[in-house]
């Protein structure tokens, strides 16, 4: 009797590793990779993630464009650094740097827009690289609803720190009350 129980005991211990390795073998293997390992150093992370990006992933990597997935993902699938997603290219030619600022909606839907365009490079891309979405915020929270202030060098000019301490405080309150995304 006991030698039938340990036969069962070891079968069932059998069944359960089996299904464990199979259910563990089905998983996308993200966790496997050195680069999204949070307990091995960021050296070692930086390191294994150069390793595997492409010369394109890592161009990619250092280039912040306007605009959105609006005119087709295909476009990004090497990653992007960084989108500002609030304005579009007044060209197709993503080096070109003028931009129409008439389209961007309330800093909600930019907000919206932005986890959405996220989602897409953590998930679809081949490496998951998040990006880091931005608005201007040079003299004023580019963005509709929002207040846009002189040039820092005019504001500079009045030798008034009390004015630009004001002005600091309202881009802060701005930006974090309509849920803006400022560098």
């Amino acid at each position: 009797m006991i030698i039938t129980i340990f036969k069962y005991t070891i079968l069932f211990l059998s069944i359960i590793v089996i299904i464990s390795l199979f259910i563990g073998s089905c998983s996308k293997g993200v966790d496997k990779l050195a680069y999204k390992n949070p307990k091995i150093s960021i050296e070692e992370r930086v390191d294994d993630l150069l390793d595997r990006m492409t010369l394109e992933e890592k161009f990619w990597q250092l280039y912040m464009i306007p605009g959105d997935l609006s005119e087709g993902k295909e476009k990004y699938k090497n990653g992007l650094f960084g989108f500002q997603i609030s304005v579009k290219g007044k060209s197709k030619n993503q080096t070109e740097q003028l931009l129409d600022y008439s389209g961007g909606g309330s800093a909600l839907e930019s907000v919206r827009l932005a986890n959405e365009i996220q989602k897409y490079f953590v998930e679809e891309t081949r490496l998951g690289i998040p990006i880091i979405p931005f608005s201007e915020a040079l003299h004023g929270l580019i963005s509709n609803e929002a207040t846009s202030y002189p040039q820092a060098i005019g504001l500079a000019a009045t030798w008034n720190t009390e004015l630009m301490e004001n002005i600091g405080v309202k881009l802060i309150f701005m930006g974090t009350t309509k849920k803006a995304l400022i560098i």
